[in-house]
């Protein structure tokens, strides 16, 4: 079930769109009206995990990242984020923290939160799923050849099914870029896939009060001089704003273009005054992409939002839906 957008009020099947107005609404008012997402370690849950302290993923000045698993799903690979009391976190009234409780294990294509739990000093311990191959960032730093196009489209369909379960939930990323994405095995097979993981920025796109989304300030013109995968309408004044849906639909290309060419969609540093010109010659340069890739990297990275294509008619490409064994 795609994003809701004011368009379909207008479609053909009202009972389609009051459904999905129902389901938003219902999902929206969990989240905000959810209880604490922690549990105290005094829970006997929190004895089912076992940190292993001595593999250190990460070592921040506010947290801590271990391999964990759990005793009744031991081969299934977890990471431990231990958020000592410096970091200032309130596990119950966190909305990030609220945010990975609601999304739990429900879906198979986001990373999945097993447990949140904290002490009496307020130190917390998050219990996620671990991607065993890292992230798209370093996978393509890493590699001396171009994502083959096969496993770009994988890829792709992996990422698109994440984005369309948070859109289904009133939900939009904000953040998808290739350290966002997170390359894990297939559990029913030998394959890598990617999950959408980081959801620090993810936002409440839909007003369950107006049927509306709800759009975003832009961020600084000053920023536009950033890799960030962020959408060039993202940047403006302060009395600007942005359709968070579309923009996200731009960094959906954006991540996977640079998943498959190892290239930011245009010069960042010096970006041109015909933007869309120039993006369009990037993808044309490409000669790894076939040209039905290419066409389907352009419609996703059009400067014009108007001229984008919508994200409900990304899976409806030929190019996308080539079958991935």
């Amino acid at each position: 079930m795609p994003y809701y957008h004011e368009s379909q009020e207008s479609g053909p099947d009202s009972k389609v769109v009051t459904m999905l107005q129902n389901i938003l609404k219902t999902e929206i008012t969990l989240l905000i009206e959810s209880s604490s997402p922690s549990l105290p370690i005094e829970e006997k849950s929190f004895d089912q995990y076992i940190i292993n302290v001595e593999e250190i993923i990460f070592a921040g000045s506010y947290s801590m990242i271990y391999l964990a698993n759990h005793c009744d799903h031991y081969h299934y690979p977890l990471m431990a984020r231990i958020f000592e009391p410096a970091s200032q976190i309130d596990p119950h009234k966190c909305k990030f923290l609220r945010l990975l409780k609601h999304l739990g294990k429900r879906n198979p294509w986001l990373i999945s939160t097993w447990g949140i739990y904290y002490d009496t000093n307020h130190r917390i311990a998050l219990f996620q799923e671990f991607a065993i191959h890292g992230n798209l960032l370093e996978y393509v730093r890493s590699s001396n050849l171009y994502v083959p196009e096969l496993q770009l489209i994988g890829w792709a369909q992996n990422i698109y099914n994440g984005m369309d379960f948070l859109g289904s939930i009133g939900l939009c990323h904000r953040s998808i870029s290739p350290k966002h994405i997170l390359l894990t095995g297939d559990p029913d097979g030998d394959k890598i896939i990617a999950k959408l993981g980081s959801f620090r920025d993810t936002i409440i796109y839909h007003d369950i009060q107006t049927q509306t989304t709800l759009h975003q300030r832009c961020r600084p013109l000053c920023r536009r001089f950033e890799a960030n995968f962020h959408a060039p309408e993202t940047y403006g004044t302060d009395s600007e704003e942005f359709n968070p849906i579309s923009a996200d639909v731009w960094s959906y290309g954006a991540t996977l273009f640079y998943a498959g060419t190892r290239t930011y969609p245009y010069n960042y540093k010096r970006p041109s005054k015909e933007l869309d010109s120039e993006i369009r010659t990037m993808i044309q340069s490409r000669i790894n992409l076939s040209a039905e890739a290419k066409q389907w990297f352009y419609g996703l990275l059009r400067t014009d939002v108007t001229k984008r294509t919508p994200f409900d008619r990304i899976e409806k490409d030929k190019w996308f839906r080539i079958q991935v064994e």
